[in-house]
């Protein structure tokens, strides 16, 4: 069995119930999109055909039909379809799920949301880190009107977010498919007068700024990151933002490049890893694929990719104090492996290597 703190360890568990497994911090899934109704077959079909994820937008589909759908969509409806995969999330040792708005991009729908969140999280023993993300495309409706739809965000779903509590961060997607720099901007430092932190989805598709912006307003954690430059890492390094990476995304979508996670470590910047869960560029609940995806495409250690998914995902949710690590004082939220070293998580591709998982000192599966 792995070294960790026994006065912990013997206050929770009996011996016996991992006797020769290794046993693990609750993992968390720092960076999701899993609140939706209905997939992207659709899309998926289009790009087996050669169509590109770009031109898919661009003409209606990829975050566009999902909105449809969502703003159809009442809160039980987005309830009942993204509880599944909550307890997916669950059955890979999943304790702490963040989870984005960004399927309603109208103040109503938003909200409707972040009320599904706020639902879900009576449903589930999981804890649920709800973040706004109505920055995330331009609804058709504004289409040739940005500045009429960051305004909609900045002065009237913004204030109703902070005003309601619904949200522990705000999210920005920072591409030339969405939103600029300065627009990124405005919104950030709007959300942080109403006291909400910032998270930047950044370098996705090209080389656009949005992880310098995040380093100069040192967001709690800038995501994506397949074309980060030295430069943008080198200005990173010098901020507290954790750098979080997806490789379920690069893999789905077929691209080869996949984000610099060595760039970032021998650079000291914290990287945590997700899945990334949506219905558009990785429609998949399993937290351990990209743990494997990270070591065998991103050049990480395992104990990199571990740590990954607990202590710098638990920073890049501003939860370092109560997730993420085994340590007297915090809650006995745990997993027990079914081998007895930790790398059995890491090393089979798309499987479960969870048998039990406790939180807060109850066991929930297993």
């Amino acid at each position: 069995m792995e070294a960790i703190p026994t006065t912990l360890f013997e206050s929770v568990v009996r011996w016996e119930d991992a006797k020769n497994c290794a046993v693990l911090p609750g993992l968390i899934e720092s960076h999701s999109h899993c609140v939706y109704t209905g997939g992207r077959v659709a899309d998926f079909r289009a790009r087996c055909a050669g169509e590109s994820y770009e031109q898919i937008a661009a003409r209606g589909g990829g975050i566009r039909s999902t909105m449809a759908r969502v703003r159809d969509a009442s809160v039980d409806e987005l309830v009942d379809a993204s509880l599944p995969r909550l307890y997916a999330l669950l059955a890979q040792g999943v304790t702490t799920v963040e989870i984005k708005s960004g399927y309603g991009l109208d103040l109503e729908n938003e909200l409707k949301m972040l009320w599904a969140i706020k639902e879900l999280q009576k449903r589930t023993p999981q804890t649920l880190v709800p973040t706004f993300l109505g920055a995330h495309t331009l609804p058709p409706e504004y289409i040739g009107n940005r500045e009429g739809y960051l305004r909609l965000v900045r002065d009237e779903m913004l204030p109703r977010v902070a005003q309601e509590g619904l949200a522990e961060f705000c999210d920005v997607f920072c591409e030339h498919t969405a939103f600029t720099v300065d627009e990124a901007r405005e919104v950030l430092v709007k959300a942080q007068e109403h006291g909400i932190p910032g998270k930047l989805h950044a370098e996705q598709l090209s080389n656009f700024g949005g992880t310098a912006l995040g380093a100069e307003l040192q967001v709690a954690s800038v995501d994506h990151l397949e074309y980060l430059s030295e430069e943008a890492a080198d200005r990173l390094a010098e901020s507290q933002t954790v750098a979080a990476i997806l490789p379920g995304a690069t893999l789905f979508l077929g691209l080869s490049r996949w984000a610099p996670a060595r760039m970032l470590i021998d650079r000291q910047i914290p990287v945590a890893l997700s899945t990334d869960c949506n219905p558009g560029s990785s429609p998949t609940t399993n937290l351990q694929l990209m743990m494997n995806l990270a070591c065998t495409q991103m050049g990480m250690t395992i104990e990199e990719s571990i740590a990954g998914v607990t202590t710098a995902a638990a920073r890049s949710l501003n939860r370092a104090d109560c997730a993420g690590s085994l340590a007297v004082g915090q809650s006995a939220t745990l997993i027990v492996l079914k081998g007895q070293s930790s790398a059995e998580m890491v090393y089979p591709m798309g499987g479960n290597s969870v048998a039990r998982v406790m939180i807060e000192g109850k066991w929930i599966v297993g």
